[in-house]
């Protein structure tokens, strides 16, 4: 009994002593400094496989004696190849600038890693301290990551109006979304209005919009006053936009893209009776009908088209191609009519076909009337031509004179009898 307690007490004894030995292998003159002295890529994805290199160095008296030295992975990341131990052997001491040991780790960043600045751990002990190691932790090594989306997009354009009519103010919004599971800031967008031949101006503001920081899935509304010039002709303009912003890491990303706005106005024709040759009732002639374009902005592709009823029949063809009308200016189409009306106006229901600037489909119906008119009257309002009045007083003398001669004739036929 006495001796198993004297084995009992030196063996307890023995762990001590060689726990001090153990502990005695790292001096305390020595000084173990790690420096994360790159990562690649950086920053890094989701999913990617990432090499962390730390420079291991001793900037004590001593010599360090073998080192093994451990990453502490934890989420998001993990080891991917190799062991999460190295033993980097001795390190002498006074080490400087360059001197010291690359420590190489390749490490997996998880799939579902979010954008931001996370940090990775390494420890370090002697190389014989196995028993019941001694750990000394390096702590909050940066690793940034960012995510592979888009991380801005805009998600909607509107104008109002839409489209915009020359010299026409309009409000343009922009929805943009932050798609990140982190915020983003110095958020701009900025219009790029340089080239000549868009039509367009900024009002009551400039051409750009900023906001200092928008947050993980959050979506933001952007307004730009713009006024459409005067004498823009109609059509679809391409307007270059960039859309500039940092993550937090402080990567700055920046991307080109368009906007399209719409000019033209809402179609306004005029269409009446240019002139006409039917000026009673129950005639056939022709009516000239003029289609004027009173709106700010070309229509194109014109087609009228006229269809028989009860009150008339169109002898000709009964649809007419026109073609394209300036702003300001007119065409005519003509249509030969069989009027069976015996009203005193007759209304020609005229269908419209055609398209605006930005090739937008209209259709509509014009009511042309058409009064009927005496001949006396119909030379009144203009709509036949008067006869000449010089060549009225010749029909005339020429019929007197003609009376006159046959008069006389007569007369000196019956004189000549009586002899």
């Amino acid at each position: 009994m006495y001796n198993k307690t004297i084995k009992s007490i030196i063996a307890f004894i023995s762990v001590f002593v060689l726990a001090g030995i153990v502990f005695a292998a790292i001096p305390d003159a020595t000084q173990i400094k790690a420096t994360l002295i790159s990562q690649e890529p950086d920053p890094s994805n989701p999913g990617d496989v990432i090499d962390l290199r730390f420079k291991i160095g001793n900037t004590g008296s001593a010599a360090s004696g073998d080192i093994v030295f451990e990453i502490i992975p934890e989420y998001p990341f993990s080891v991917y190849r190799g062991s999460a131990q190295q033993n980097i052997g001795s390190l002498q001491g006074y080490q400087k600038d360059d001197e010291g040991v690359i420590l190489l780790y390749k490490i997996k960043v998880d799939e579902s890693a979010v954008e931001g600045e996370e940090t990775i751990d390494l420890r370090y002990r002697a190389a014989d301290d196995t028993v019941n190691p001694s750990w000394v932790y390096l702590e909050d090594f940066p690793v940034r990551i960012r995510t592979r989306d888009i991380v801005v997009s805009i998600t909607s354009i509107t104008s109002s109006p839409d489209p915009i009519p020359p010299g026409t103010d309009s409000e343009v919004s922009f929805k943009v979304k932050n798609n990140a599971d982190s915020l983003v800031r110095d958020l701009k967008i900025r219009l790029d209005m340089n080239d000549e031949t868009v039509p367009f101006a900024p009002t009551q503001s400039t051409t750009e919009r900023s906001l200092y920081q928008l947050g993980a899935k959050e979506e933001v509304t952007f307004i730009f006053n713009l006024i459409a010039e005067p004498n823009a002709d109609g059509g679809v303009y391409k307007i270059p936009l960039t859309i500039s912003y940092s993550d937090e890491t402080g990567a700055s990303y920046s991307k080109e893209d368009i906007l399209s706005l719409k000019v033209a106005s809402s179609p306004d024709i005029l269409a009446t009776v240019d002139s006409t040759d039917i000026y009673s009732k129950k005639k056939s002639g022709e009516a000239v009908i003029k289609l004027v374009n009173r709106g700010l902005t070309e229509i194109k592709l014109l087609t009228a088209k006229l269809e028989s009823n009860d009150d008339f029949e169109v002898l000709s063809q009964e649809e007419v191609y026109v073609g394209n009308i300036d702003s300001d200016d007119y065409e005519t189409v003509d249509f030969t009519l069989d009027i069976k009306s015996k009203e005193a106006v007759v209304s020609l229901p005229l269908e419209l076909s055609y398209r605006d600037s930005t090739n937008k489909e209209f259709k509509q119906e014009k009511i042309v009337y058409l009064r009927m008119f005496s001949a006396s009257d119909a030379e009144k309002a203009g709509l036949v031509e008067q006869k000449s009045t010089g060549v009225t007083i010749m029909f005339l003398i020429v019929a007197v004179g003609l009376g006159i001669y046959f008069w006389r004739r007569r007369k000196k036929k019956k004189a000549a009898k009586k002899q």
